[in-house]
């Protein structure tokens, strides 16, 4: 006897099935896959940038970045911008002599910060092209524009502001010199984009080369769970589209390097 093999409808219905089955759960198991791939990368590039400055710290034989040659490089300015020479707002001098003096600081930034950490070139802030956007839409700009921008062998971006405090809290809290502000995007310059996906903000770096992320509510920092408005990272705001991803970051953190919202 020879057995019933399937007829030409039943195939198609089956291939139909499976091309429904696999629009509806590709898309979601691709989610899945990326918020791993960029919590990983957080995490990677968490621990690889802190330990290069513990490494700065150790190899030059003191206990504070604002003793190191690094901080002997920065400009005296309450912030440095690299696209003047300074930073300062006073303004004065010929124009030229200050646009290379400017390009001879930001060189000597990347010669240090070469010695320990892996970067392929620098660049000064976001390209029109690869703009950053907050995670409810929305495009993102603010210190990201006066930031120096490493690209690490990673593949991933480091943007930095360097700048000080003066004597007072914040020197107390944070030291006088280091990273102002820092955000890490963990897959470069391939898409989204995205505050709270694949982009992340360092809110400092302390005297003793540690990391803090924003939203941990260190030193008067908001946290993300109890934060209001745009500040929060919480499965309200990420459900009803409020969080700008700002604090997401320690969201991730907190629960073990993983993305849940």
């Amino acid at each position: 006897m020879f057995k019933k093999g399937f007829t030409l409808a039943e195939v198609l219905i089956t291939i139909t099935i499976l091309g429904v089955v696999a629009v509806l759960t590709i898309p979601a198991l691709k989610a899945d896959i990326d918020k791993t791939s960029w919590a990983q990368g957080l995490k990677v590039n968490y621990y690889n940038i802190q330990q290069g400055f513990h490494r700065m710290l150790a190899d030059q034989g003191v206990d504070s970045l604002g003793d190191t040659e690094l901080a002997d490089i920065v400009p005296m300015t309450l912030l440095y911008k690299p696209n003047s020479s300074s930073g300062s707002s006073s303004g004065g001098g010929d124009g030229e002599e200050e646009e290379n003096e400017n390009e001879a600081t930001n060189e000597a930034i990347l010669k240090e910060m070469s010695k320990y950490f892996s970067i392929q070139k620098m660049d000064i802030g976001v390209p029109e092209d690869h703009p950053i956007r907050k995670y409810s839409g929305g495009k993102y700009t603010s210190e990201i524009s006066d930031s120096l921008k490493f690209y690490l062998e990673n593949g991933s971006i480091m943007y930095i502001r360097f700048g000080r405090y003066s004597a007072g809290s914040n020197a107390q809290k944070y030291g006088t010199f280091g990273p102002t502000r820092m955000y890490i995007d963990v897959n470069g310059e391939k898409g989204p984009n995205t505050l709270g996906k694949d982009i992340f903000y360092i809110y400092r770096i302390t005297d003793d080369g540690n990391l803090v992320l924003y939203g941990l509510g260190i030193a008067n920092n908001v946290r993300w769970d109890t934060a209001s408005g745009v500040y929060a990272c919480t499965d309200e705001a990420i459900k009803t589209n409020k969080s700008n991803g700002l604090t997401c970051g320690a969201r991730v953190f907190e629960q073990g390097f993983k993305i849940t919202y």
